[in-house]
Protein backbone atom coordinates (compact mmCIF):
# COMPACT_ATOMS: atom_id res chain seq x y z
CA UNK A 1 0.00 0.00 0.00
CA UNK A 2 1.51 3.45 -0.87
CA UNK A 3 0.49 6.15 0.95
CA UNK A 4 -0.05 9.70 -0.88
CA UNK A 5 -2.34 12.71 -0.90
CA UNK A 6 -4.62 13.79 -3.14
CA UNK A 7 -5.98 17.41 -4.28
CA UNK A 8 -5.81 20.83 -4.42
CA UNK A 9 -2.77 22.71 -2.61
CA UNK A 10 -4.43 23.42 1.02
CA UNK A 11 -7.44 20.80 0.36
CA UNK A 12 -5.84 17.45 0.08
CA UNK A 13 -7.36 14.47 1.48
CA UNK A 14 -5.38 11.60 2.50
CA UNK A 15 -5.05 8.36 -0.24
CA UNK A 16 -3.77 4.75 -1.01
CA UNK A 17 -3.02 3.58 -3.75
CA UNK A 18 -4.52 -0.42 -3.72
CA UNK A 19 -2.70 -3.74 -5.56
CA UNK A 20 -4.84 -2.96 -8.52
CA UNK A 21 -3.22 0.71 -8.97
CA UNK A 22 -6.13 2.32 -7.79
CA UNK A 23 -6.64 6.01 -5.91
CA UNK A 24 -8.74 4.87 -2.44
CA UNK A 25 -9.91 7.99 -0.28
CA UNK A 26 -9.05 7.10 3.26
CA UNK A 27 -10.30 10.72 4.73
CA UNK A 28 -12.89 8.90 6.55
CA UNK A 29 -10.23 6.42 8.55
CA UNK A 30 -7.54 9.30 8.87
CA UNK A 31 -7.65 12.94 9.00
CA UNK A 32 -3.91 13.76 7.40
CA UNK A 33 -0.58 11.87 6.51
CA UNK A 34 1.51 12.62 9.64
CA UNK A 35 3.52 11.43 12.29
CA UNK A 36 0.18 11.32 14.89
CA UNK A 37 -1.92 9.63 12.36
CA UNK A 38 0.00 7.49 10.74
CA UNK A 39 1.42 5.05 13.70
CA UNK A 40 1.16 1.26 13.59
CA UNK A 41 -2.21 1.14 15.03
CA UNK A 42 -3.35 3.12 12.25
CA UNK A 43 -1.90 0.84 9.49
CA UNK A 44 -3.19 -2.01 10.92
CA UNK A 45 -6.42 -0.81 10.62
CA UNK A 46 -6.58 0.43 6.98
CA UNK A 47 -4.91 -3.25 6.12
CA UNK A 48 -8.39 -4.32 7.25
CA UNK A 49 -9.95 -2.40 4.46
CA UNK A 50 -10.50 -4.27 1.51
CA UNK A 51 -13.00 -4.65 -1.39
CA UNK A 52 -13.11 -8.79 -0.83
CA UNK A 53 -13.89 -8.54 3.27
CA UNK A 54 -16.82 -6.03 2.12
CA UNK A 55 -18.27 -8.40 -0.82
CA UNK A 56 -17.89 -11.07 1.79
CA UNK A 57 -20.21 -8.99 4.27
CA UNK A 58 -22.70 -8.49 1.84
CA UNK A 59 -22.57 -11.83 -0.32
CA UNK A 60 -23.14 -13.68 3.40
CA UNK A 61 -24.86 -10.74 6.02
CA UNK A 62 -21.92 -11.13 8.09
CA UNK A 63 -20.48 -8.27 10.16
CA UNK A 64 -21.59 -4.96 9.52
CA UNK A 65 -20.66 -2.71 7.18
CA UNK A 66 -20.56 0.99 8.28
CA UNK A 67 -20.18 3.56 5.34
CA UNK A 68 -19.42 7.36 5.99
CA UNK A 69 -22.72 9.47 5.05
CA UNK A 70 -21.07 11.87 2.45
CA UNK A 71 -19.85 8.77 0.91
CA UNK A 72 -23.63 6.86 0.87
CA UNK A 73 -25.14 10.12 -0.39
CA UNK A 74 -22.54 10.53 -3.02
CA UNK A 75 -23.15 6.81 -4.00
CA UNK A 76 -26.94 7.34 -4.23
CA UNK A 77 -26.68 10.32 -6.68
CA UNK A 78 -24.42 8.74 -8.77
CA UNK A 79 -27.24 5.62 -8.68
CA UNK A 80 -30.03 8.01 -9.20
CA UNK A 81 -28.37 9.81 -11.99
CA UNK A 82 -27.54 6.31 -13.40
CA UNK A 83 -31.51 5.14 -13.08
CA UNK A 84 -32.19 8.64 -14.66
CA UNK A 85 -30.02 8.22 -18.02
CA UNK A 86 -31.62 4.88 -18.48
CA UNK A 87 -35.05 5.54 -18.61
Amino acid sequence: MKLLRLGNSGKEIPAAIDKNGRFRNLSSYIKDLNPDTINFEALEKLKKINLEKILDCLKNETNEIIIDKKISDAARKSVLRMTEIGR
